[in-house]
């Protein structure tokens, strides 16, 4: 996993935007974004109360089994997004989803949640602070550098879909 950080600069010209970002993409266009983590929600289970084994396979106790949901990371690796495809590639699972089958995007601060077609669960990426941006003309902006937020990658992704 390659340890540099991405800068985007975001600059308005009339009702659009343009982004400008140091590290190139490897598939030469669209929006790069490295040291991303793919994320789902995940049932974890806990046990409460005491057990005791009787014999090889056989166990008596009290106590109730809980469950509840949890973010878990799933894999480590870089979005890019271009004019026709959201691509995530990890060190061992790569997702592939067409703009046109994204149905929904889910903007958080530091990261973004892509529903798709046909698929209940949400896939959600998440870089941290791993990512600046600058905002460059944008009304009610102080200019400085920040963590690049979901926001920004949201209106880029529905910029390219509008297209």
């Amino acid at each position: 996993m390659e340890t540099q950080k991405q800068m985007i600069t975001a600059i308005q010209k009339g009702p659009i935007c343009e982004f400008e970002q140091e590290l190139e993409s490897p598939m030469k266009e669209g929006l790069y974004l490295p040291n991303v983590e793919y994320l789902e929600m995940r049932k974890v289970s806990n046990f409460g109360g005491a057990r005791i084994r009787i014999m090889k396979g056989l166990w008596v106790g009290g106590g109730q089994a809980k469950s509840h949901d949890e973010l878990t990371m799933i894999d480590e690796g870089y979005l890019n997004i271009t004019p026709k495809i959201f691509i995530f590639a990890g060190h061992s699972s790569t997702i592939s989803i067409p703009l046109e089958k994204i149905i929904r995007t889910q903007p958080y601060l530091d990261g973004i949640g892509i529903y798709k077609e046909g698929r209940q669960k949400e896939y959600r990426f998440s870089w941290g602070k791993s990512i600046d941006m600058k905002l460059v003309n944008i009304k009610d902006d102080d200019g400085k550098i920040k963590p690049l937020s979901g926001g920004i990658v949201n209106q880029f992704i529905n910029a390219f879909r509008r297209q």
